[in-house]
This record gives structure tokens, sequence and C-alpha cells, in this order.
């Protein structure tokens, strides 16, 4: 089994921008979606809010969600029941106001960047979720096809000596948001989260 872990999460709110940029220099997507979140692991370092930002395209062409399945997940594992979107490609009102307060399964993946004091690598919050029926197994099966696929080129498993999972690790000053510095920074990190 891969090097993960599986937390439940309460959501706090969700925010979404149509046709904006995640960052100043990313190219625009259809979507970006700001989920907070609070976690009784995070709690317990004194991190009270955290954030998923999951962003990308419908597939307008095939009239799809496309790179946007995330998004339905999340509403899915928040109890929305089948979730479509408006004809305008947006995302009903209603569906972010059954959100609040919900309860869905996230995974955290240690990844190949390292905490330079520490020497432990830094933590991310992979961009599909899951509802708490559903269990953290299918989670963590979707989690592994897409290591295996390719999907996930940030992944690194932890050394064996290292077994605990330490939100401390998780940069908690960015709210899981992972700085890049340079053009070729940017491509690295986006290759891992997609």
């Amino acid at each position: 089994m891969l090097d993960c872990f599986v937390k439940q999460a309460t959501c706090h709110g969700v925010k979404i921008n149509y046709d904006a940029k995640l960052k100043d220099w990313f190219k625009p997507s259809d979507v970006v979606m700001n989920i907070t979140f609070h976690t009784e692991q995070g709690r317990k370092y004194n991190i009270e809010e955290e954030k998923l930002d999951i962003f990308g395209n419908f597939n307008k062409e095939k009239n799809t969600w496309g790179a946007l399945l995330p998004v339905k997940m999340f509403f899915e594992a928040v109890g929305v029941k089948n979730p479509e979107y408006n004809q305008d490609f947006s995302i009903p009102q209603d569906y972010i106001d059954q959100a609040i307060n919900r309860d869905f399964l996230i995974l955290s993946y240690p990844t190949n960047r390292t905490n330079p004091k520490s020497g432990k690598p830094y933590w991310n919050t992979w961009r599909e979720t899951t509802s708490l029926a559903n269990g953290q197994d299918k989670l963590k099966t979707r989690f592994a096809q897409a290591v295996e696929g390719g999907w996930v080129k940030n992944y690194q498993a932890r050394p064996q000596e290292e077994e605990s999972f330490n939100p401390a690790e998780f940069d908690d000053t960015k709210n899981g948001v992972i700085e890049v510095n340079n053009e070729a920074e940017l491509k690295d990190t986006l290759a891992g989260l997609i």
C-alpha cells in the first residue's frame, strides 16, 4: 500500500471563481474552487483551518466535467446527489450551501520536496475526496491508481523508519499552498498536482 494518510474533514466554506487564475502566472481556468476545512489532526497542532484548491477546465466539446471531475467528487462527498453543472458551466449555489459543515474524507501524501530544517518531506493534500460512507479504502485505491498511472508526479514514499504522519510537517503557514519561485518549479509542482 502507498504511503498516505486519510483523515476526516469538516467543510467551513467553498468559494468559486470562474475564468480565473489560481496564481498570477497560471493560465485561466474555467473554475477555481477554494475549500476551507478543519480536521481533528490539524487542530491537535493548532491548525484551525486548512485549504484545498481545485482548478481546471470542463471538456466543453464533449460536455463533461473534464479536468474538473474532482469538483464533482467533492460535492458527492458532502452529500449532493448526482451533481451536475449548469448549462453555462457554472456550479449551482445550492451545492455550495449544502457543503457547509458537512464531513468528507481527504488524503495527504509525502512529496519529493523536503523541509530543509528537518529533512522530512512536505505533505500535499490530494485534490480528490470521498464521502465517509465510501470509506478511506476507496480513496486510497484511487490514489494508488493515480500514482501508478503517473498522474501524481510529486509523490515520494518516506523511508521505512519514518512511519507516522505528523501534520506539523504539513507547511501550515501556507495552508497547503506550495510556493514556487520560477517557471521550472511551477511545471514540476503542477505536474504533481494533476
